[in-house]
């Protein structure tokens, strides 16, 4: 297996001798974003390469220069890293004040934007089922950059209360969002109608693992259950929304939504989009 550069590596290596653009992360060797990514860039004509970097809290203080260097085209930011970024930003743009989260950066105009492409990218496998999901409550497990995008977009949808599971739940609770422990979720249920899982349980390779305990899992019956993990296609929870009569939605969708948006700030080019959605089905759908 190709081993994962530090960002420190990284900008010491050959790879920064040239354009490229990163997903930066810890942990990061998980990402199918450099198969989406440099996929695009072939398909497009245009000679830079996609690379995974791990980021240490050791090195955030080499974000500013990754940024700043002039074979940069952009950066996607996964967890734990999308809180963190922000500050190395000159132009962060609405939806990332907002959310508190940015999971992408570009340079224009010698400004450092940031971007949460992730809203768009959660909303896209949702269109059809926007009326199913109005005026109810939606149960969100965890906490992160990703919760925090899925919490906008479904305020946007104008649910009637977000109910976030946390581990720690003891950040300030107020009338549209509750937060509430893995324990005491359940008692929401009766209102909800959209279960979305933003942990990184279930992630491949630990596909054995999901938000939801065994013992809770017949809740899932008529409830649309989204999980953002998009690798496996078919994680844990969504085998348990499956077998309980939920409906079941994988995050290969968002991945590929919030990837096109990125892209193209990347790039200024439309995103290739058929043919990575099958390259991207291609590799999962071998890696069952």
């Amino acid at each position: 297996m190709h081993e994962i550069p530090s960002l420190t590596e990284f900008l010491e290596s050959k790879q920064a001798n040239s354009l490229f653009a990163t997903v930066l992360g810890n942990p990061i060797s998980h990402s199918l974003s450099p198969l989406l990514h440099n996929a695009a860039f072939q398909a497009v004509g245009i000679e830079a390469k996609y690379h995974a970097v791990l980021v240490e809290a050791r090195d955030y203080d080499l974000l500013h220069k990754l940024f700043c260097h002039p074979n940069f085209v952009g950066s996607n930011i996964t967890l734990p890293l999308k809180s963190k970024v922000i500050e190395y930003l000159d132009i962060p743009e609405d939806d990332v004040t907002s959310t508190g989260a940015c999971n992408t950066v570009w340079v224009k105009n010698g400004k450092i934007h940031g971007a949460n492409t992730d809203i768009s990218g959660f909303l896209n496998p949702l269109e059809s089922h926007a009326a199913q999901i109005l005026g109810k409550t939606a149960i969100v497990f965890g906490t992160g950059g990703a919760s925090k995008a899925a919490i906008f977009a479904l305020q946007k949808l104008m649910v009637s209360q977000i109910v976030v599971v946390s581990r720690s739940p003891n950040a300030s609770t107020g009338k549209d969002i509750v937060f509430t422990s893995y324990e005491d979720w359940p008692q929401f249920i009766d209102d909800a109608k959209i279960i979305v899982n933003c942990t990184p349980l279930g992630m491949y390779p630990n596909t054995y693992q999901s938000p939801v305990s065994k013992d809770y899992e017949h809740l899932l019956n008529d409830k649309i259950c989204y999980d953002i993990v998009y690798r496996p296609i078919e994680t844990h929870f969504l085998t348990q929304s499956k077998r309980n009569g939920g409906i079941p939605i994988n995050g290969t969708a968002m991945f590929l939504g919030q990837a096109a948006e990125a892209f193209t700030l990347f790039t200024g080019k439309d995103f290739p989009h058929s043919h990575v959605t099958n390259i991207l089905h291609d590799f999962l759908n071998k890696s069952v």
